[in-house]
């Protein structure tokens, strides 16, 4: 993905929503669980968390190294003014270059910013554990391998890439399961 991954220590953490009550006493929020995951693969890595869906953002782009963008039970199409503020906050961080990585919802808003089609899934929801295919292999993706499994729950996905993306891996379910825009803005459906 980025060439200067190596260079990136501050991490902005876009929360597009809370987690459900049941799921937070096992695993926490979204922030403790992205902090601990990019904790494990690189401990001076750190992150702060914007709460999105309440109109809670950095001051600044430049405040943050890169950016992931969280999943959540709203629609990426749904007409809530958050919404749309993440949405033209997400053609700032293109614009801007600035390394960014959308999961689920993230990966259909990061789509959708740019051009593509995020609508429900003409198969319906997406539940459980799902493999996909890697079909265009990239370096950082370590170890290598032909897929991935990852659990899902989705009835929204990205019928129609954005222009200029890459497919990078697919699934029965979900065709568009992995896509990256130029090496900075990576979408996994989740």
């Amino acid at each position: 993905m980025v060439k200067d991954l190596e260079r990136i220590r501050k991490i902005g953490l876009l929360t597009a929503g809370q987690v459900r009550d049941d799921l937070v006493a096992r695993h926490g929020e979204y922030p403790a669980m992205f902090t601990r995951l990019l904790g494990a693969v690189d401990p001076e890595i750190t992150t702060t968390a914007y709460r999105v869906y309440a109109h809670d953002y950095p001051a600044a782009i430049d405040d943050n190294d890169a950016y992931v963008i969280s999943g959540s039970r709203f629609s990426v199409y749904d007409p809530d003014p958050w919404i749309s503020r993440l949405e033209a906050y997400v053609r700032e961080l293109f614009a801007t270059r600035k390394p960014t990585v959308g999961i689920c919802f993230g990966h259909q808003m990061m789509a959708r910013a740019l051009g593509g089609i995020t609508e429900k899934a003409p198969q319906g929801w997406g539940i459980g554990k799902h493999a996909s295919e890697i079909l265009a292999p990239q370096p950082w993706m370590q170890p290598q391998a032909a897929g991935y499994g990852v659990f899902v729950s989705h009835q929204d996905q990205v019928l129609q890439l954005p222009p200029g993306a890459q497919r990078l891996a697919t699934s029965p379910h979900c065709p568009n399961a992995m896509f990256v825009v130029d090496d900075f803005f990576l979408g996994i459906q989740g």
